[in-house]
């Protein structure tokens, strides 16, 4: 694998004359959070590299254990210090050998010192059943966190992101078909499947170490978020993040379309599947988000007792389908 970054980026953290490498001893990350994309990762980044708890890589997706080899790093990554220098310096040695190294994944973490330090990184929701499995049993006490958001609130905000970037083909906002079809690929859809993500990770992961919160709660209640968080992983929910509030909300207000009435309906009824299985598998404020579209857990749950998993199929004009 190898970590790609512009020049621009490159000489944001170039120093002629200086060398160094990480000092010996131990090192691994107190946490990773998967994801979900759009659900507020960004803003939990910020929260904790200004906690006096924290220190957060200068990065905020490593993406080790996936796409590191395919991410073109156009923004400077934070080169403060030596610190942040050595850690992008043997992030980068790292990227270029062959193979899964989680002994040097780890020894990245060694710069924490006696401080909390974790991966941000929503890509790592699609990593496969082995790779999850060869994780935690090299990290058997990692913590997980999982921001989990309204599969079509998600997928919305994520669609018009990817609109305003341009990084996929002109469609109308406006039409509900055509924002169907766009939410039919890959990197949509897999990404909108947050029962089945918990599912995975559930599998692997101790459960009093893999938490799911909301962001219904950051919109509702940042602070109680806030707090929540910090006492999961172990840091004081009462020392400020320096002068940034729980409040403050990161990359909004970006040129997103409105979200008319007639396409929210077609993709509460394209996600139909999924916002019920997230009823039933993340709990919590999901529980409610069946009913902002009309529809009801109740049958779904009968469903799932007398059959078993239902295995979703979805389809513009087509509600939850078993096979």
């Amino acid at each position: 694998m190898r970590w790609i970054w512009s020049s621009r980026a490159r000489r944001s953290c170039d120093r002629d004359g200086e060398t160094g490498s990480l000092s010996g001893g131990e090192g691994q990350p107190d946490f990773i959070c998967i994801g979900a994309r759009k659900a507020g990762t960004s803003w939990l980044y910020h929260q904790l590299t200004v906690h006096p708890d924290f220190w957060m890589p200068p990065i905020k997706e490593l993406r080790y254990f996936d796409a590191l080899s395919r991410v073109e790093r156009t923004n400077a990554p934070r080169c403060n210090n030596e610190r942040d220098r050595l850690f992008l310096k043997e992030l980068n040695q790292l990227s270029t050998r062959p193979g899964l190294d989680l002994a040097g994944y780890a020894k990245l973490f060694v710069l924490k010192g006696v401080l909390l330090s974790g991966d941000i990184s929503p890509s790592y929701s699609m990593l496969k059943d082995d790779l999850v499995e060869e994780i935690i049993a090299h990290f058997p006490n990692l913590k997980v966190i999982f921001l989990a958001r309204d599969p079509v609130e998600r997928a919305w905000s994520q669609l018009s992101v990817a609109a305003r970037l341009q990084t996929i083909s002109p469609f109308d906002p406006a039409d509900p078909d055509e924002v169907a079809r766009c939410l039919l690929e890959p990197g949509f859809l897999l990404h909108s499947q947050l029962s089945k993500i918990v599912a995975r990770w559930r599998r692997y992961v101790r459960h009093d170490l893999l938490r799911v919160f909301f962001f219904d709660d950051l919109e509702r209640d940042p602070v109680g978020l806030r707090r929540s968080i910090l006492k999961f992983l172990g840091a004081d929910p009462d020392k400020p993040s320096g002068r940034l509030t729980a409040d403050k909300k990161i990359n909004v207000g970006k040129d997103k379309p409105s979200l008319t009435a007639e396409v929210r309906s077609r993709l509460g009824h394209f996600f139909e599947g999924e916002l019920k299985a997230c009823a039933t598998e993340l709990g919590g404020p999901a529980k409610a988000w069946p009913a902002r579209y009309g529809f009801s857990v109740a049958e779904f749950r009968e469903h799932s007792k007398s059959f078993g998993p239902i295995h979703l199929r979805y389809e513009p004009n087509r509600t939850i389908e078993s096979k």
